[in-house]
């Protein structure tokens, strides 16, 4: 204290300048204030101690210690290398025992001291700083939830082992085994669309459905259906079945259970290998060979004698008809047997002419070449000829119309009788015919004039359709006059002088009158449903204008009805002509 002025003042205590040094009447020290209180020893500013302080109880603003060793210990701010103490109470708050080491540049506690947080990294068992947010060498456990709710959860190795509970996560990066998923994932844990842009997804089972494009599908168990609205495939292999409703080939709006369609030649080709047939059946019963129709090929079974490998066979199994129609409006062309790929063998032409060697029929059966019959040949009408030959027969004999052999010798028309031998000893005149003279010249003569009676000449349609026409042919005379027009049913019935006329005839409708010379000899017409009879009147005239007179009569008759009808054409007339 040299050279300083100093004052002492001992009755009360004592004070050095004021604040700089104090000791009350109570023994309380202080050291840079005035007035010390509670404690024995208060210090206001900053203390530096190089030696071991020992004391019951520190209670310090900021303090800067080596090494602090404390039972209790109240300190603003404090900087340590090592911290021991039993109770530690910071900044007048919250006390953490057994505690270790501190920085309150790091820690932060909460209202009440429930628990702490940091802005800073945490490294735990490491001594390097940790380039994360949080670094955990070893093992952790956790027994309540962990949530991340941003960042990434990087496991260098090791696993995460939850023995229950859920793991979520937005997203998994990098490898995830399905053998280490074991257990039930639960529908609602699974995202909404589960999108593998590469690899396979295996599963033993999947229940529900899978919906989207998959590249590929192998392996699929025999009891696997797949339904799919669109399959865009190039070859579809299935070793049993394919089940759809309707298949479309070559268009994705089939018409039909199977619809093919192709802008150029569209074929349909079934091959049995071997010296197997190929078939096809169609009908109403699952076994083939019961109520259904058949087309095969190269059958070879016993029980058809007159099928072969290279046999074509078309089959009725049930005991309907076997129809071939040649457009049912009755417009169509003709019927042709083919021997090659251009020689017509047989033809039936739609009027129902049929020619054997001959394409263009005229009668109702035209041959070109010899026939040969080896039992009777009954004619209702005329048998014309050049000549009929018996086999076996001799010059002299005759083919009577009975079909008896007549072997006496006759008067021709071109004959003045000189040829004759013998005596003719009497004539037999028929009905009208009048001898004259027994013996030399006689004298035979007709008079008087023959009746000829009407008649009634029908024909039926067979069953046709509700507006179908169909062309008959009814048996008549060559020339007759004609009185009344009878139907069964409905119909439109028109009569022609020939056939060709009534193909050229029928496009016309009904409400459009004939023209003259078009070979329409009379027609009716009725909607009446049931029997109608039509008189003419005036009689008509018909005839039949073939290139050779026939007794056909030709008709067009057309069904009124609302339904399939049997139609029986009835004319009655009077023969006119032999």
């Amino acid at each position: 204290m040299a050279n300083i002025r100093k004052s002492f003042n001992f009755r009360t205590g004592l004070q050095v300048d004021n604040d700089n040094f104090v000791v009350n009447a109570n023994g309380l020290v202080g050291i840079g204030t005035s007035i010390p209180q509670n404690y024995l020893f208060n210090v206001h500013g900053d203390t530096r101690v190089t030696g071991l302080t020992t004391t019951g109880n520190l209670y310090a603003g900021i303090g800067t210690i080596n090494t602090l060793n404390s039972t209790n210990s109240t300190v603003g701010t404090l900087t340590a290398t090592n911290i021991s103490a039993t109770s530690l109470t910071i900044d007048g708050s919250s006390v953490s025992s057994n505690f270790i080491g501190y920085a309150f540049t790091a820690w932060i506690t909460n209202d009440g001291g429930v628990g702490l947080h940091t802005l800073s990294r945490i490294g735990i068992g490491t001594d390097t700083t940790p380039t994360e947010q949080l670094r955990v060498v070893g093992d952790a456990a956790i027994t309540e939830d962990l949530t991340l709710t941003a960042g990434n959860l990087t496991l260098t190795s090791g696993g995460i082992n939850a023995s229950s509970g859920v793991v979520t996560a937005s997203s998994f990066s990098g490898s995830l085994s399905s053998s280490d998923l074991t257990g039930t994932i639960d529908n609602a844990r699974l995202p909404t669309n589960i999108n593998k842009p590469t690899g396979i997804i295996t599963a033993s089972s999947f229940v529900g459905n899978l919906t989207g494009t998959a590249t590929t599908a192998t392996n699929l168990d025999s009891s696997a259906n797949i339904t799919a609205v669109s399959v865009s495939a190039g070859i579809v292999t299935a070793s049993t079945r394919l089940y759809t409703p309707s298949i479309g080939v070559g268009t994705n709006s089939p018409g039909a259970q199977i619809h093919l369609r192709k802008s150029g030649v569209t074929d349909i080709q079934l091959t049995s290998d071997g010296s197997y047939e190929s078939t096809i059946t169609l009908g109403r019963n699952t076994t083939k060979t019961t109520d259904n129709g058949q087309i095969r090929f190269g059958y070879t079974g016993f029980s058809y004698p007159q099928s072969t490998e290279q046999s074509l066979d078309i089959i009725n199994y049930d005991t309907g008809n076997l129809n071939f129609y040649l457009e049912p409006n009755g417009l169509g062309g003709s019927f042709n047997w083919l021997t090659n790929a251009s020689n017509r063998a047989m033809v039936l032409t739609q009027t129902g002419n049929l020619g054997i060697g001959n394409t263009s029929p005229t009668q109702k059966l035209d041959v070109t070449g010899n026939i040969v019959a080896s039992g009777s040949v009954t004619g209702i009408g005329s048998i014309t000829g050049s000549s009929f030959t018996k086999v076996g027969g001799a010059s002299t004999q005759f083919l009577k119309a009975d079909g008896s052999i007549d072997e006496n010798t006759y008067l021709t028309s071109t004959s003045d009788g000189s040829g004759l031998s013998g005596i003719v000893t009497s004539l037999v005149a028929g009905s009208n015919i009048t001898v004259s003279g027994s013996t030399g010249q006689v004298t035979i003569s007709a008079s008087g004039g023959g009746s000829v009676s009407r008649q009634s000449l029908a024909q039926s349609t067979g069953s046709i359709g509700a507006g179908t026409t169909s062309n008959i042919t009814i048996t008549g005379y060559k020339t007759y006059a004609l009185q009344k027009v009878g139907i069964s049913s409905a119909a439109w019935v028109v009569l022609y002088t020939d056939a060709d006329s009534r193909t050229a005839d029928a496009s016309r409708n009904y409400l459009t009158d004939p023209t003259p010379g078009s070979g329409v000899i009379a027609e009716v017409y009725t909607t009446n449903t049931g029997i109608s009879t039509f008189i003419m009147s005036p009689g008509i005239i018909g005839w039949n204008d073939d290139a050779t007179p026939s007794t056909n009569i030709y008709a067009r008759v057309t069904n009124n009805e609302s339904s399939s009808a049997d139609i029986t054409v009835t004319l009655t007339a009077v023969q006119l002509e032999s």
